[in-house]
């Protein structure tokens, strides 16, 4: 298998895009540490799905996993989370940066504690998440750094415009923000890192996926068709794990690598 002997951390690991990602890396060889809150309950009814249930299934698949119970905007429960990773597999290679909060209202209503909380899990946390774990891949000769973008950071573009955009305040306001900072500090640490055979590269959905937190946050109701798959953002994953050294600082947009993933 592609990924065979590597070892990989996924935060937001308890569902949707976080749980695809991590259940592809498994299947294509790599052991998995999943980091959430949701251990072995869901933090609301509203959103199915926990992290053991997401083990489970790797291991009945034939893969290895482990649940790491993590608050995300604690540097140290950052810190306990890589150590605990490479404590049980004894290495580190792959990263991958999933968790986001989404807040819902307006950005002159949205509540103080909203935007703390969501830089914090959403941009903080994938900072220190890099910065922990660099000395790790350099051990491991060289590794992947994969943070989950959103269209949402590039989002209406720079103008001038013909007609001003219009949309939505607070939660993509602030989502969008912290995506394209996001965007920005992987491009800058892949430069930092390319002697070292680190890539760091973006995974970004131009659209909105169904997931259980998507449709939480967004207050969306449940789709009759259920829930929404991400398998293709975990096929996406294998195929940039599996570049050389030379494929970093990549914004990846999806509909633009999709035949090339279609055997993973």
């Amino acid at each position: 298998m592609s990924l065979e002997g590597r070892v990989a951390i996924v935060t937001g690991a308890s569902r949707g895009i976080g749980a695809d990602i991590a259940r592809y890396l498994a299947k294509h060889g790599a052991g998995v540490a999943l980091v959430a809150r949701s251990v072995d309950a869901a933090v609301d009814p509203r959103m199915p799905g926990n992290m053991k249930e997401v083990e489970s299934s790797i291991v009945a698949a034939g893969g290895a996993a482990i649940s790491i119970g993590a608050n995300l905007r604690d540097a140290e429960s950052v810190r306990s989370a890589v150590q605990q990773t490479v404590d049980h597999f004894g290495r580190l290679d792959i990263v991958v940066n999933n968790a986001v909060v989404v807040a819902p209202g307006r950005f002159d209503s949205i509540l103080d504690r909203y935007i703390e909380l969501m830089w914090q899990v959403s941009l903080r946390a994938p900072l220190l998440l890099m910065k922990e774990a660099i000395s790790h891949l350099r051990n491991a000769g060289g590794g992947d750094i994969i943070n989950v973008s959103s269209g949402a950071a590039r989002f209406p573009g720079p103008g001038p415009y013909a007609n001003p955009p219009r949309g939505a305040g607070g939660a993509d306001v602030m989502y969008g923000t912290v995506k394209s900072a996001l965007d920005r500090a992987t491009q800058g640490i892949a430069m930092e890192l390319q002697d070292d055979s680190i890539k760091v590269n973006a995974l970004s959905p131009g659209g909105l996926i169904r997931t259980p937190g998507t449709v939480f946050a967004r207050g969306l109701g449940v789709p009759e068709e259920g829930y929404e798959s991400a398998d293709w953002m975990g096929r996406m994953a294998v195929w940039i794990c599996e570049q050389p050294a030379s494929y970093t600082g990549n914004i990846v947009f999806d509909g633009d690598f999709r035949d090339r993933i279609a055997h993973l």
